[in-house]
């Protein structure tokens, strides 16, 4: 009977950037004098083929070992006997591969195998000691030895692990014991801390309740000198490693419902301190479920189970939005990705890397990735290997342990960005929903990164003295930052970044703070949209480290400034340890608010374009309010209009221009002027955009 297999274990399954790529196959059971070929390709994250290689076999009847060896050649083999074929390959970029190998005889395909591996740079033991991150192992695992799991659980970016603790510390299998003592003492050699599962009560306890039961709160719901009898042994045995203790896994909502939780948990918790010391226990809390209001049990905590449903509006490129209940006890994220069924490697992990900076962002005590051996939405094989999504996890999760999240930047083609600080260095995640081009000065030192952990450097533009990032619906992380710079960004701001649209100076300034570790000079200049003016245009300036600087200005608008909001560039050639030449964009508003003017344009049946002119009155306290209103068409007689005085209601005029197909595409003006006033409103827009929409 032929037999395939490929060699699997951690070894095989990770390997280290630079470093050449082995994959042994090991046939046997090989019919004499049948021939058979072994094909073995090789693809990348994408499907793409990288490699492959045909070697052709042929079994002869069984003799002598020495002379099958003397005379066979090199591709032939000796019936019953095993045969390695090693495929050697030169070392490959950063990514996750997987292979397939496929025994054909006469041309017919008899057996495969698959495998996968990842390149990465392997983390060293000198990792990070703590971090937000944790997978869950939701069931006992047999397929992978406790040394590789381990190993494997050391590149993931994690610190956390929960694994399920109950039966298997219980086991009358004195090798289960014996495996759960040495994985958790080697996850505290590689700084991951073990979460004790108890989600599965040994038999002679379960047996006690009704065959449909509702969850593990049932157990812990009886007096403690009911369970505690079945628990001693586990925390007894355990307690020297294992502080954090789970009723139940992410999939257990019993607790939700019961009266009384906050005495519930704070009389469980008493009776583990008993038995172990500094313990801290937690339940599978729903995201949807309120969490009671006096729930404030010290060292306690809530498993939050997510799915992408559970972050709100997540349409359009922005963020999906994440908001934690309410408590003041410890929140951690479960973070299940979507089904391989259900959408595209790209696609998944896009989401799954943007759900694990929401929850970053929001301030999760810990973030855990859903059961990853699931054969679904899982990270790993179940003899260990990767799955597509581990990559996408682990890079961010690497990019994000322990670091500050600072905000946004406000970009010029509307990139979704987020930035975080760490070890005086700043780490940029953005996407948008389309390929879109942003630039911008990041540092001297910067790389980009994709989600399978490939990298390059990203060189500054010597005329723009910017870099410039090609962006797109899937996250890019960009590494090396200057956290000072970042933070700079973030900090210039307009002390008022609105005008009254009337005539006349504006008083303002610009706010900003040196956020480099030592003393700074240089100048600061703006660039206006077209025929704003501004006095001073331009500042030479000096600070000392953490020195907030106030630059006091006066903006003239012209008189068709129209209302909304420009962008004004804020230009900085400064020196600290050495020279920086970066801009920042900021938002101007032209108009407060209270005086709204809109705009509709519509074909009409005889082909003649109506206009329909809005103008709302918010003022507060209310002003009574006269405008002369002009509107300007390319090529055609002004034509005006009067709004008399418009209280706090709004106010309709329509205009009507001959033959609507000629100016479809054009930009047009709508003036609005204050009788007895300063106020000057201007609306500009193209005809024709909304033509095509729906109607509402």
């Amino acid at each position: 009977l032929p037999r395939l297999s490929l060699l699997s274990n951690f070894a095989t399954h990770f390997r280290e950037a630079g470093q050449p790529i082995e994959i042994k196959a090991t046939l046997s059971g090989l019919d004499a004098n049948q021939r058979y070929e072994l094909h073995l390709e090789m693809e990348d994250a994408s499907g793409v083929a990288v490699a492959e290689k045909t070697v052709p076999y042929r079994a002869e009847p069984a003799s002598s070992g020495r002379e099958a060896a003397e005379t066979n050649p090199p591709s032939d083999a000796t019936a019953g006997t095993r045969i390695t074929e090693v495929w050697r390959l030169s070392p490959q970029p950063y990514g996750f591969y997987r292979v397939r190998a496929s025994l054909r005889q006469d041309g017919k395909v008899i057996l495969t195998r698959e495998t996968t591996f990842a390149v990465i740079d392997l983390a060293s033991m000198k990792k990070r000691r703590t971090g937000e991150f944790g997978w869950t192992i939701a069931r006992s695992v047999d397929g992978i030895s406790v040394d590789d799991l381990v190993l494997i659980a050391s590149q993931a970016g994690i610190n956390w692990l929960k694994i399920p603790l109950w039966r298997p510390a219980t086991s009358d299998d004195p090798r289960k014991a014996i495996e759960v003592s040495e994985l958790l003492q080697s996850l505290g050699g590689v700084h991951i801390e073990p979460v004790g599962l108890l989600n599965d009560p040994p038999p002679k306890l379960r047996a006690q309740f009704a065959r449909n039961w509702q969850g593990i709160s049932e157990i812990f719901a009886m007096p403690s000198d009911f369970w505690s009898p079945y628990l001693e042994p586990v925390i007894a045995r355990c307690s020297s490693t294992v502080r954090y203790w789970q009723l139940g896994d992410d999939t257990d909502t019993s607790f939700q419902g019961l009266n009384r939780v906050p005495d519930l948990l704070a009389r469980i918790k008493r009776e583990f301190d008993r038995i172990g010391r500094d313990t801290h226990v937690g339940i599978h809390w729903d995201w949807r479920t309120p969490v009671p209001a006096n729930l404030d049990v010290p060292q306690t905590f809530l498993s939050l189970s997510s799915s992408p449903s559970q972050f709100g509006d997540r349409s359009g490129p922005g963020m999906p939005r994440l908001k934690l209940p309410s408590s003041s006890i410890a929140q951690w994220i479960v973070l299940k990705p979507l089904s391989e069924s259900a959408a595209t490697v790209e696609q998944r992990a896009s989401d799954l890397a943007k759900r694990m900076v929401a929850a970053r962002i929001a301030g999760a005590d810990a973030i855990f990735a859903w059961d990853v051996f699931d054969p679904e939405f899982g990270m790993l094989h179940s003899d260990g290997s990767p799955k597509p999504l581990f990559l996408p996890w682990r890079t961010t999760a690497v990019a994000l342990q322990g670091a500050e999240y600072l905000g946004s930047f406000r970009l010029a083609g509307g990139s979704t960005n987020h930035v975080f600080a760490r070890d005086g260095q700043a780490v940029l995640f953005l996407w948008n929903k389309k390929p879109t081009a942003e630039s911008l000065y990041l540092g001297e030192n910067v790389q980009i990164e994709d989600l399978w952990g490939r990298r390059r450097p990203l060189r500054v533009e010597p005329a723009t003295r910017r870099h410039r990032l090609k962006v797109g619906p899937v996250p890019q992380i960009v590494l090396g930052c200057s956290d000072a710079i970042a933070r700079w960004r973030l900090a210039v701001r307009f002390e008022k970044g609105r005008v009254r649209s009337e005539y006349g100076g504006h008083q303002d300034a610009l706010l900003l703070t040196n956020t480099f570790p030592q003393g700074v000079n240089g100048t600061i200049s703006l660039t206006l949209p077209r025929d704003w003016e501004v006095e001073p245009r331009s500042w030479t300036v000096s600070a000392a480290r953490g020195e907030a600087i106030r630059l006091p200005l006066v903006l003239t608008l012209p008189t068709d400034a129209s209302l909304g909001t420009e962008q004004v560039l804020i230009d900085f050639d400064i020196t600290a340890d050495r020279r920086y030449r970066f801009r920042v964009a900021r938002p101007y508003q032209v108009g407060l608010g209270d005086i709204l003017v809109e705009v509709r344009d519509r074909k009409l049946e005889d082909g003649r374009l109506e206009i329909e002119q809005v103008i709302i009155n918010r003022t507060d306290p209310l002003e009574i309010l006269n405008f002369r209103c002009h509107l300007f068409i390319p090529g055609h007689k002004r034509q005006k209009q009067f709004v008399i005085k418009l209280g706090r209601d709004k106010d309709k005029k329509y205009y009507y221009v001959p033959n609507a197909d000629e100016l479809r595409g054009k930009e047009l003006r709508l003036r609005a002027e204050q009788i007895n006033g300063r106020r000057v409103l201007n609306k500009r827009w193209i005809v024709g955009q909304s033509w095509d929409d729906p109607p509402k």
